[in-house]
């Protein structure tokens, strides 16, 4: 049947192949923008694996346009804002959110539905022992 399928002029999914460059192109520039930040370790690395697991949802997406693939995607991307927020980058995390957003805009996927990240907290100084 394989066969039979591929001999028809069906095609079968191949990431490198069916993973356009715009969506390429993006992951790759939110990368260089995470690799260049002055962000904690601890935080680049979070990201990073964040967007090294966004390709194969995106793989999913475009094959199957089931929102289970988009969860995964709002969930690694709200992972990354958190981590960010939390290790003092916040607007590198909005700038990510907003990338995504419009990418997504542009290609018409669902919606992320991400919400404005809240404030980060002003440090309280710390009580001088009298």
């Amino acid at each position: 049947m394989v066969g039979a399928q591929a001999a028809a002029g069906h095609r079968f999914f191949n990431p490198r192949r069916d993973m356009d460059s715009d969506l390429q192109a993006e992951l790759a520039t939110i990368g260089g923008l995470v690799e260049v930040a002055a962000v904690a370790d601890r935080a680049r690395q979070t990201v990073l694996w964040a967007l090294n697991k966004m390709p194969l949802a995106y793989q999913q997406l475009l094959k199957t346009y089931e929102s289970r693939y988009v969860d995964e995607i709002v969930r690694l991307v709200t992972g990354m804002r958190q981590a960010l927020t939390k290790d003092g980058a916040p607007e590198l995390a909005e700038t990510i959110a907003t990338r995504l957003t419009a990418m997504h805009s542009r290609r018409g996927f669902p919606s992320l539905g991400l919400k404005p990240a809240p404030p980060t907290p002003p440090k309280r100084p710390k009580r001088k022992v009298k």
